[in-house]
């Protein structure tokens, strides 16, 4: 089975051409389960269906921007058999951010997955961290220590208190064990539309295991054509065997 967790970064810059670049990244890298994070939805189709078609899909809206609704989503090639969108904690004044739970029918057994996208702003770190604590206890209260998977975009880097309590829950990070050794960074200057913001380069996209150990674990969405990369972010594809 391959995971695949991507921040498209919504509609923002040039996105009918990063739309091209991520459809074909897809199709190359085959993923039997996706996350996905900043997906706009818009009169009733989200970008997660035009990304990707023929795939099992759900959304779950976080909030209401530019007319449109803004979240997180999943596809899968295996069928979804049940699906909540949860709250995550929040403060008066930011933006509202959620956990998407699914259950997918694999040829193995139902494997419970999560998709998710953590507060961003780097004075926030408090609430991240409550956030990240919520995410790892609904995770563990859901599937027991059995077979889980949690992806997603948490705006924080390895060892920082917010992962450090993800793992503290029995969720393991795929990238330590089964990447090429580098750190991995998913938001990064060698990317223009990273660097564009002035940040330095950091490993902040995950995709954490229960129960679940990868063969491999690589970036992805890391080749830019013409000037234009894919996301703003690297993707991250782990591979289980």
């Amino acid at each position: 089975m391959r995971v695949l967790t991507l921040n498209i970064w919504g509609r923002r810059g040039p996105y009918e051409a990063r739309t091209g670049l991520i459809r074909a990244e897809l199709a190359r890298l085959a993923p039997d389960v996706i996350g996905l994070q900043e997906v706009w939805r818009e009169n009733g189709v989200t970008q997660a269906e035009t990304l990707a078609d023929g795939l099992h899909g759900v959304f779950a809206p976080a909030l209401r921007l530019d007319g449109a609704d803004y979240g997180n989503a999943l596809l899968s090639r295996h069928p979804i058999t049940d699906a909540e969108t949860i709250p995550l904690p929040n403060d008066p004044g930011a933006e509202p951010r959620v956990l998407l739970h699914a259950s997918i029918a694999t040829p193995d057994g139902p494997l419970p997955f999560f998709v998710t996208h953590l507060h961003y702003s780097p004075g926030e770190a408090t609430l991240r961290a409550r956030q990240a604590e919520f995410v790892a206890e609904t995770v563990a209260e859901r599937t027991s220590g059995g077979p889980a998977v949690l992806v997603g975009d948490f705006n924080a880097p390895p060892g920082s208190p917010e992962i450090a309590s993800v793992l503290s829950h029995g969720l393991t990070d795929a990238w330590p064990s089964s990447g090429d050794g580098t750190p991995g960074h998913t938001y990064c200057e060698t990317n223009a539309f990273a660097r564009a913001s002035g940040e330095p380069s950091v490993r902040i996209d995950y995709v954490f295991t229960s129960a679940l150990t990868p063969a491999r674990t690589e970036l992805a969405f890391t080749t830019p054509s013409g000037g234009v990369w894919p996301s703003d972010h690297y993707g991250v594809l782990a591979t289980f065997s």
